[in-house]
């Protein structure tokens, strides 16, 4: 029909990790799509948060459950889209069509924006349909067995399923699973979304680390061999900034802005399993618009830091009983660009498996030391509460009081 819009369409040949090879057929549907002009309302794929994974780790470990991997084939094939998500796309290199005919797509295909968030849909109807999985209301990508002597608890990252529980609860979680998607298990894999584990039994500990993403980020920016450094950044870092702020030389842009991005995204990367780098990460965003030479010697020296111990990481010991500690902290007008301050954070469920970590710049602007720890402090409250409210949902009830952390005299008198 005339101004109907026809996407065209490609075959990708896929190389998995185990050296298996796939085709897929892909309808170059990825950048803005517009039908009659109304966008598609849901483009996202569902992501567990990685506090939710981690909780799930510790609680392995600590109830010494197996941990389980489960991947969905072709997971974005199972979607059944809305009429007006339906598209049209060119014939497929090899596709037995008339001359002059095309496809309607009226289920799920890669490339479509809306695949992702309808096949999500159809797992979770899939397992809460009659009640036997429970979505949990802190993370709408954590889904929770309901069965009196069974346990099992995982989060979904896209189409991974990590998990723990008891083998008969994994027994019906795969049953149910199986009545609507082809499915793989792993149990205890080495790696689990790009992290690898290293499990000690016997101690009742698991490591948790990104050594082989290190080596391959070193060797793409050829620092493979270079010479190792004790910190992520110089302790003057601050103190330089503030000097190049005065000199004039941090207005962009300067030249090396995308550079300086990749290399930002590839840190984030690391926020996994390197609490150690967060400040540093952070600092760098600062700087996506107003990027030259200084701030690749920046790059230069994380990476010298990363080399010194690329398998460094944490460790998930949460001992003989799981209670909750947490403990925050704040500068005051740390960042000379803004005069926000940056507040840090930790939680650990038991006692040293921490499932919580960050260093963020506050969205507010503090006018005292006293207001900024108070906002790091609320920042805090706010995520152990979640935590919480997981666990609770996961059967997990923690002692209260929950130990919270403060060196600021007038935070802890409020």
């Amino acid at each position: 029909k005339p101004g109907m819009r026809v996407f065209k369409s490609k075959l990708l040949l896929k190389t998995k990790s185990d050296g298996t090879k796939s085709i897929r057929a892909v309808v170059q549907a990825f950048k803005r799509m517009f039908a009659q002009g109304v966008d598609y309302d849901e483009k996202y794929a569902g992501t567990a948060r990685w506090s939710t994974v981690l909780i799930l780790l510790v609680l392995a470990v600590f109830y010494d459950y197996k941990i389980s991997l489960i991947d969905i084939k072709t997971f974005f094939l199972y979607g059944d889209l809305d009429e007006k998500e339906q598209i049209f796309m060119e014939r497929i290199e090899g596709q037995d069509l008339p001359e002059g005919y095309i496809n309607k797509v009226v289920g799920s295909l890669y490339g479509h924006p809306a695949a992702a968030y309808r096949a999500k849909k159809k797992l979770n109807h899939c397992l809460t349909h009659d009640g036997l999985f429970k979505q949990a209301s802190n993370d709408s990508c954590l889904y929770i067995l309901q069965h009196e002597t069974e346990k099992f608890m995982f989060g979904v990252h896209v189409d991974d399923l990590p998990g723990c529980g008891t083998p008969g609860g994994l027994a019906i979680t795969l049953q149910r699973l199986r009545e609507t998607f082809e499915i793989t298990v792993q149990e205890e894999p080495s790696v689990i979304l790009g992290v690898q584990l290293e499990r000690n039994w016997k101690t009742k500990q698991l490591k948790l680390h990104q050594g082989d993403y290190v080596r391959k980020m070193l060797a793409e920016y050829g620092m493979a061999e270079c010479k190792s450094c004790r910190t992520p950044l110089e302790g003057s870092i601050l103190g330089k900034i503030k000097q190049l702020l005065a000199d004039g030389k941090l207005v962009g842009p300067l030249g090396r802005e995308e550079e300086h991005r990749k290399f930002q995204g590839s840190l984030i990367w690391l926020y996994k399993t390197r609490p150690d780098v967060f400040f540093a990460t952070g600092l760098l965003s600062r700087f996506n618009e107003c990027a030259g030479d200084e701030q690749i010697n920046w790059h230069k020296q994380i990476l010298r830091y990363l080399a010194a111990d690329p398998e460094k990481g944490l460790i998930l010991a949460p001992g003989d009983k799981l209670f909750l500690h947490a403990s925050s902290d704040s500068d005051w007008g740390g960042d000379a660009i803004s005069l926000k301050s940056t507040s840090g954070g930790l939680i650990s469920l038991g006692v040293r498996a921490y499932i919580v970590f960050y260093s963020v710049l506050q969205r507010k602007l503090a006018d005292s030391s006293q207001m900024a720890e108070t906002y790091a402090a609320h920042q805090l409250v706010r995520a152990v509460l979640e935590v919480r409210g997981k666990l609770a949902e996961m059967g997990v009830n923690v002692p209260l009081p929950i130990s919270l952390l403060q060196d600021n005299r007038g935070v802890v008198k409020m």
